[in-house]
């Protein structure tokens, strides 16, 4: 009977779920074989631990000089360190949650130890196992990559307005022209952005660009992209054509972006393989929370499925992004299998009702057809999360190495809203017509950078 009850006890500790409502181990219920296996990321109750952004000495310093944010990590550390050592835990260096959120993150921890820290609830708000977010992929790579000498000689299957040096997309929400002069940053969290690009080469100017990934010296380099995902997303929202200047520009293409010029931070958080982990994501944007700007943009091109969006974990560092006076704009998701399906269960773009935090979802133009109606892309997800709906369908756009390429995705529709908000310096006007889409009943709007 004794071996029988030391079974259960050691059963419950390696569930996914302990009894406690508020320590849950993986809260988002992510599917079991994305989770990384004794890899967790402990979130601290902020009554206890308070996070930076929510510290009166930071709040009321007239200037948030570095000398007060250095002397707040300093002592918000050590908290958390102590903590965290009564559990014979060494946090490393860069594995501290500290200005949106309170916590850390661990590996090879113990399921006893995981256990023992889910039953701290005077301390510990939720523990979420780290798992592995999807492949990044396009829906579709429709054309290309192909190089900047090439003349559009497929102009309707591009989408390319060879005047404008930009895609049809961003023409039709009203970007590519007039560059707004302001030191606002776009942060593109993604597969990185190549910074050498002729498009996008002299929007590099803060120095803060980063990466999590680790893995090797090409994946270290947040200037590199090897998938060209973070750098389609990064000529949508604010490429300024470099050719559109040079002798024989009718021989050559280039890529006007919605706020073309716009200053750029890249934020590495996709491996070469395609994958991302979680605490990769909630490191990237505690650093946001640090360095951003009031009226700064946060573009999330990128989520996973889960079971569970009512997360601790993600919330509460959009609000304090939206105290802060940032925009965030996330991917509502591409489906499954090709259909879109109801975003409420793909994160981050689940979560919504946060002012200045919008979810975007895919619509299709037929540019050879214009007298045709807008329509809902079927690969993209919908629902109540879904704030606008903006051009996802054969999008023209930067890629790697002076190259560009036509891609789909909810991933394009994102990136092409966070131009739109930067060059607004707020919230998208609206256009007069709406799309309908699932579930058949609603009107979603589309959005347009204003004059």
């Amino acid at each position: 009977m004794k071996n029988v009850l030391i079974l259960i006890v050691l059963m419950g500790l390696f569930s996914c779920k302990v009894s406690s409502p508020q320590a849950t181990i993986n809260e988002v219920n992510k599917a079991e074989e994305s989770l990384i296996a004794g890899s967790y990321i402990v979130e601290l109750r902020e009554d206890i631990f308070v996070p930076i952004l929510s510290e009166e000495q930071y709040i009321n310093a007239e200037e948030k000089e570095e000398e007060i944010l250095y002397a707040l990590e300093i002592k918000k550390k050590e908290k958390i360190r102590n903590f965290a050592s009564e559990y014979g835990i060494e946090i490393k260096p860069g594995d501290f949650l500290l200005y949106a959120s309170s916590g850390f993150y661990a590996e090879n921890l113990t399921a006893e130890t995981v256990g023992r820290l889910a039953r701290d609830t005077a301390n510990v708000l939720s523990i979420q196992q780290d798992f592995t977010l999807q492949d990044i992929r396009a829906r579709m790579q429709e054309t290309g990559p192909f190089p900047e000498d090439i003349r559009a000689r497929m102009q309707a299957s591009w989408g390319y307005d060879t005047i404008g040096f930009t895609s049809k997309a961003v023409k039709y929400v009203g970007g590519g022209a007039n560059p707004v002069s302001t030191l606002r940053k776009i942060w593109i969290i993604d597969s990185g952005i190549d910074a050498s690009h002729q498009d996008l080469k002299t929007q590099f100017a803060s120095g803060l660009d980063s990466s999590w990934v680790s893995s090797s010296v090409e994946e270290r380099n947040p200037k590199i992209d090897f998938i060209g995902h973070g750098t389609h997303c990064a000529g949508l929202a604010a490429g300024k054509a470099f050719n559109q200047n040079q002798p024989n520009n009718q021989n050559l293409i280039g890529m006007n972006g919605v706020s073309p010029g716009a200053q750029l931070v890249s934020l590495k958080v996709f491996a070469n393989d395609r994958t991302a982990k979680w605490n990769w994501i909630k490191k990237s944007l505690d650093y946001v929370a640090k360095y951003s700007g009031k009226k700064d943009v946060v573009s999330l091109s990128l989520g996973d499925f889960v079971s569970n969006c009512n997360s601790h974990g993600i919330r509460p560092v959009l609000e304090k992004l939206k105290g802060k006076g940032v925009f965030v704009v996330m991917a509502a998701g591409n489906g499954n299998g090709g259909i879109g399906q109801d975003g409420g269960d793909f994160l981050p773009g689940c979560i919504f009702g946060i002012d200045g935090v919008f979810t975007i979802g895919s619509m299709r133009i037929d540019f050879d057809f214009p007298t045709i109606p807008n329509s809902f892309s079927i690969f993209s997800n919908f629902g109540a999360n879904v704030a606008f709906v903006a051009p996802g369908e054969m999008i023209f756009s930067t890629f790697p190495n002076d190259t560009y390429s036509v891609a789909s995705g909810t991933s394009a529709a994102t990136a092409i809203v966070a131009g739109i908000i930067h060059a607004n310096g707020g919230i998208p006007g609206q256009m007069t017509e709406k799309v309908l889409g699932p579930p058949g009943t609603t009107s979603y709007p589309i959005p347009k950078r204003n004059p």
